[in-house]
């Protein structure tokens, strides 16, 4: 059994806060560098020490991450700040995901998250609460 702060509290710190939008490349540019970036530190230089859900939130979360960039895109700001992002979105993804593919193990083991009103936080509350903060520096 395992709930959602016990599998993204271990990967969403490694994100970081601000990403800023280039005229010539966009904002997808960064962002996808450090998916990549992430994604080898966590499967590559440290495979030990994260487990399979957790390296599998690595890509969640870029998969929430992308379309919210591309909605501040949208707004001409010019950075996209992860922490404006509602947690829920982060947990309806996880969820979408695994019961898409009918992978009985998380079916039967998923509990969702341990204190139900977190659901209802932005990233940054969310992040506040757990007294967790995100990368400010190169992995």
């Amino acid at each position: 059994m395992f709930y959602f702060e016990d599998v993204f509290n271990n990967i969403i710190v490694l994100w970081k806060e601000k990403y800023f939008f280039s005229k010539k490349t966009g904002m997808y540019s960064t962002l996808q560098e450090d998916y990549m970036k992430i994604e080898w530190y966590v499967e590559k230089k440290h495979k030990k020490k994260y487990n399979d859900w957790e390296k599998v939130m690595v890509f969640i979360i870029y998969q929430v991450l992308c379309p919210n960039s591309a909605l501040t895109w949208n707004k001409h700001k010019r950075y996209f700040n992860i922490k404006e992002i509602p947690v829920n979105l982060f947990e309806k993804q996880w969820v979408d995901n695994f019961e898409g593919q009918n992978d009985k193990e998380f079916i039967d083991n998923y509990k969702g998250f341990k204190n139900p009103a977190l659901s209802n936080m932005t990233l940054g509350e969310y992040l506040k609460y757990h007294s967790l903060s995100l990368r400010t520096n190169d992995l």
